[in-house]
C-alpha cells in the first residue's frame, strides 16, 4: 500500500510536471506564432525593399553626383572669391569715375545754364526789337513814300526829256540863224552847214549837258526832301553837314542805299554815311561808341524812331589809338 501511494504521488508529480510542460509549450507556441507573424511582416517589407532597390540605387547615384557637384562647387569657391574681389576693385574704380563725371557734369551744367540765360536774354532783345504794328504801319508809309518818290522821278525824267527836246529844237534854230548870218557876212562862196552837221559836232556836248542837268534835277529833288536840322550846341553847321552829303547824293547808288536805310535800318543802329553811300547798309554799321573801322570823325547816321522819314546824324568818334569816341549830332529829316 505504501508502494501504491508512492506511485500515486509520482504520477501526480508527473502529471503536474506534464501540466507545467504543457503550459510552457503553449507559451512557446504563442511566442513562435508571434515570431512567425513578425518574420512574415519582415519578409513582406524585405520583398518591398527588394522591389524598390533600383529606385534607391538611382537615388544613391544622384546623391553621389550631387556630392561630386558639391565638391566641384567647393573647388570653384576660391575662384568665385577671387572674382568677387576683382569686382569690388572694379566697382571702386567705377565709383571714383562716377564722382569725377558728376563733378564735370555739374560744371558743364553751370556753363549750359549761363549759355541758356544768355540766349534767353538775346531772345528777349530780339522780341523787343520785333517791329510793332505802329512800326510796320510806319514802314508801309515809308515804302509808299519811296514809291511816290520813284513815280515822281519817272515823271521828272519825262519832263526833262520834253524840255530837252524843246531846247534842242531852239538850239538848232539858233545855230541855223547863226550860220545864215555868217553866210550873209562872208559871201556866197561859203556853203551853208546843215543842222545835222552842227548836231553831230554838238552831240557829245548835248549828252554831257543832259546828264549833268538830270543829276542836278535829281539832287535838287532829293535835297528838297532831306533837310539837315542842327541841334543846339552841335559843332557842325548846316552847310558843313550838307557838304559832306552832296558829293555822294549825286550817285543813284547812294540814293538807293539811303532808301534801303530808311526802310530797313533798326532805329538803334548807327552807320557810316560814306561807307553806306559807297557800298551798302550791310557793310556800314559802326560800334555803339561811334567808332568807325575805316574813318575817324566821319558823318554817321541812324534812322529816327520817333519821327517818320527822318534820321539822325552825328560826327563819329576816333579809334582808341587816336582818341576818345563820341561826337556832335545833327538831325536830317524828310519833309512830307
Amino acid at each position: 500500500m505504501d508502494g501504491n501511494l508512492r506511485k500515486v504521488r509520482e504520477l501526480e508529480n508527473e502529471i503536474n510536471a506534464l501540466s507545467e510542460a504543457g503550459k510552457w509549450k503553449d507559451q512557446t507556441i504563442d511566442q513562435l506564432r508571434t515570431t512567425n507573424d513578425s518574420l512574415g511582416k519582415e519578409f513582406i517589407r524585405a520583398e518591398q525593399d527588394l522591389s524598390s532597390a533600383p529606385e534607391w540605387q538611382d537615388k544613391l547615384e544622384k546623391l553621389e553626383k550631387s556630392l561630386d557637384g558639391v565638391h566641384t562647387s567647393l573647388g570653384s569657391l576660391d575662384t568665385l572669391r577671387d572674382r568677387n574681389r576683382d569686382l569690388e576693385e572694379e566697382n571702386q574704380k567705377l565709383r571714383s569715375e562716377v564722382t569725377d563725371k558728376t563733378s564735370e557734369f555739374a560744371s558743364r551744367k553751370e556753363e549750359l545754364e549761363k549759355t541758356v540765360d544768355h540766349l534767353n536774354q538775346r531772345v528777349r532783345e530780339l522780341v523787343e526789337k520785333t517791329p510793332t504794328e505802329d512800326e510796320e504801319r510806319r514802314r508801309e508809309e515809308n515804302l509808299r513814300h519811296l514809291q511816290e518818290e520813284v513815280a515822281n522821278k519817272d515823271t521828272s525824267i519825262e519832263d526833262h526829256q520834253r524840255r530837252l527836246k524843246a531846247a534842242n529844237t531852239e538850239l538848232e534854230a539858233l545855230r541855223t540863224n547863226k550860220v545864215v548870218a555868217s553866210m550873209w557876212m562872208q559871201g556866197p562862196h561859203k556853203r551853208l552847214r546843215t543842222s545835222s552837221e552842227d548836231e553831230e559836232d554838238a552831240s557829245e556836248e548835248d549828252i554831257d549837258w543832259f546828264t549833268w542837268t538830270q543829276q542836278i534835277e535829281n539832287l535838287s529833288m532829293y535835297l528838297r526832301q532831306y533837310r539837315p536840322i542842327m541841334e543846339p550846341g552841335c559843332s557842325l553847321t548846316r552847310e558843313e553837314a550838307a557838304g559832306k552829303m552832296y558829293p555822294f547824293l549825286l550817285s543813284s547808288h547812294c540814293r538807293a542805299a539811303m532808301a534801303e536805310f530808311m526802310f530797313g535800318a533798326e532805329p538803334d543802329d548807327w552807320f557810316c554815311f560814306q561807307r553806306l553811300a559807297k557800298k551798302s547798309i550791310w557793310s556800314a554799321e559802326v560800334s555803339a561808341e561811334g567808332v568807325c573801322p575805316e574813318h575817324d570823325g566821319c558823318l554817321q547816321i541812324r534812322r529816327s524812331e520817333g519821327e517818320r522819314a527822318a534820321f539822325l546824324c552825328r560826327v563819329g568818334g576816333v579809334s582808341p589809338s587816336a582818341g576818345t569816341s563820341g561826337g556832335s549830332r545833327v538831325e536830317v529829316e524828310v519833309e512830307e
